[in-house]
């Protein structure tokens, strides 16, 4: 649900809300050991940090991705 929301508020341009959805998302995933949850997350946090301009923090989320 709260990645859900978290993509809702991507897609309507509330990044900020976006960006701490995502956060919680990632926590929660990371706790169940859901690695799908996770990557669907890091896709989201990586679309924010890109629409941001924080690139480097793109690249970290990114390979944190591929490590999954």
């Amino acid at each position: 649900m709260v990645l859900a929301a978290g993509w809702i508020a991507h897609d309507q341009r509330d990044i900020e809300r976006a960006a701490t959805l995502g956060q919680q998302a990632l926590a929660l995933f990371r706790e169940q050991g859901d690695t799908s949850g996770q990557v669907e997350t890091l896709l989201l946090l990586i679309g924010v940090a890109k629409y941001l301009g924080q690139l480097e923090r793109a690249q970290v989320l990114h390979e944190e991705l591929v490590q999954l």
